[in-house]
């Protein structure tokens, strides 16, 4: 070997780990402003669970029994197609008084 002489670097590798270096740290900055910490992440989950349970039980069954949707959906034919709309009660009461239906 001869002195002197430095190492042979490939600048294609050098580029490439000084790319991934500057995106990691950019990732590192990106996660303590707006990343949340494990205990955050674990505290939403739970709440979602609990969510998710207290949707499927009895009283929540029984209280959307009560809370019914104004709106009604029927399937239609406009033009030789057949398609389906959501209308609310009186609405489709002046469809039916504009078409001439009886029913």
């Amino acid at each position: 070997m001869e002195t002197g002489m430095g190492d042979v670097v490939n600048l294609k590798r050098f580029r490439k780990r000084a790319e991934k270096e500057q995106s990691a740290l950019q990732a590192d900055a990106n996660r303590a402003k707006f990343g949340r910490s494990k205990s955050e992440r674990a505290l939403e989950q739970q709440r979602t669970d609990r969510a998710k349970r207290i949707a499927g039980s009895a009283s929540a069954r029984r209280w959307r029994g009560v809370m019914k949707s104004p709106v009604v959906k029927r399937s239609i034919v406009v033009a030789g197609h057949k398609t389906s709309v959501s209308l609310e009660e009186a609405f489709w009461n002046g469809m039916k008084e504009i078409s001439g239906c009886a029913t």
